[in-house]
């Protein structure tokens, strides 16, 4: 089967990849192309290189936890942290080929084990968290209700209180007008008769 496609766009990805040094042309026939094996073999080499070495690394540091996880007697402090449980994961193939692999597995799967139960205390502490925030803003919320009717209560309270003291001082005046328009109709009497309005 064919491929479809222009002269043009063939042209581009040939002079892409000419240019990326990944292909050149053929010395015998320039219309042929064949790839740059020595850049493409150390690309490869290069990246399976830091992988090697950070495959190295890791083995380095698993069998160092390893060893002082043993020393501190299976310390649950010692275990692997959760990046180390994952590194070992990916790396599962490669580790179970070697012979340490044995006396790594019980440590790698505590690890697994306390790490699980360190998520899930923490997914329950969070829920917690998350409930008493809750609970909180509701009592907030009623508090400030009932903060509100306070306040309200208050003022109609100072209204009454307001108004008591204005019937208070009007009803005072009113006696003391009382009071005086007696007086005087008293003192006005020289001979109290009844048709006067004066006593008798």
């Amino acid at each position: 089967k064919k491929l479809s496609t222009t002269e043009d766009e063939v042209r581009r990805a040939l002079i892409y990849f000419t240019e990326r040094k990944l292909l050149r042309a053929d010395e015998n026939d320039v219309q042929r192309y064949e790839p740059v094996h020595d850049v493409v073999a150390k690309q490869i080499y290069e990246l399976r290189s830091v992988e090697n070495k950070d495959f190295k690394a890791f083995l380095r540091q698993l069998q160092n936890d390893y060893e002082r996880w043993q020393r501190e007697d299976r310390n649950e402090k010692r275990l692997l942290v959760e990046s180390d449980v994952a590194k070992a994961d990916v790396y599962t193939l490669r580790l179970e080929k070697r012979s340490e692999y044995e006396m790594w597995k019980e440590n790698i799967q505590q690890s697994k084990d306390a790490n699980q139960r360190r998520l899930e205390k923490e997914k329950k502490y969070n829920e917690l968290l998350r409930e008493a925030l809750y609970r909180s803003k509701r009592n907030f919320r009623i508090a400030g209700g009932v903060a509100g009717i306070a306040v309200l209560l208050g003022l109609v309270a100072l209204g009454f209180y307001k108004h008591a003291q204005e019937q208070e001082a009007i009803a005072s005046e009113s006696l003391s007008n009382s009071s005086s328009a007696a007086w005087r109709s008293v003192m006005s009497c020289t001979v109290p008769t009844a048709s006067m309005g004066c006593p008798a």
